[in-house]
């Protein structure tokens, strides 16, 4: 995907990224064409081409935009159980996004960008949970994405509460953090 920090830019993304989700509650991915995407963007086809490589670009890149994508708590507010908790609860509320992921088989792309987005919180786990190196937050990652993966195939049935306490629960059974 290519990536601009430019602020117009940054809004013919959204608006294409807001299409797309409008798009998939009547449409699976790969019915939908470049075409289609813009008209309903409201932005000219060579927009698509500067911004994306495919429409799955468009769908991760909503994934990890801040505003609305995968939640990135800051300092002062991360508290560990509440970041697994919100990133269960993200999933269920976008549950139809998650199924089409799961359908179009870009379960793998979704780890690569869990990694991204909680590898960006390793300094707060480190320096916060006790976690000793970078290699600890990846098995953290590596747990998490596991229980997400089977919570989706399953059909996402148990509470995200549930679901949150799961993974908390193996994190400290292993003694990797304590409770702050």
């Amino acid at each position: 995907m290519k990536k601009s920090k430019n602020t117009p830019n940054s809004l013919t993304r959204e608006w294409m990224q807001q299409a797309l989700l409008r798009l998939l509650r009547t449409k699976e991915l790969s019915e939908i064409s470049v075409t289609e995407l813009t008209r309903t963007a409201g932005v000219a086809r060579v927009t698509f081409y500067r911004n994306y490589n495919d429409m799955a670009d468009v769908l991760f890149d909503y994934l990890e935009n801040p505003k609305h994508g995968l939640p990135v708590p800051g300092a002062a507010d991360f508290y560990l159980p509440q970041f697994i908790r919100d990133y269960f609860q993200f999933f269920h509320d976008n549950r139809a996004l998650v199924f089409c992921i799961q359908k179009n088989n870009l379960l793998p792309r979704l780890m690569v960008t869990l990694e991204k987005n909680i590898g960006a919180q390793s300094y707060y786990l480190i320096a916060a949970y006790g976690f000793e190196n970078p290699y600890e937050v990846s098995g953290l990652v590596g747990i998490f994405y596991k229980i997400l993966l089977d919570w989706i195939r399953n059909g996402m049935k148990e509470s995200i509460e549930e679901m949150s306490m799961v993974v908390y629960g193996i994190i400290t059974k292993f003694n990797c953090v304590t409770l702050q």
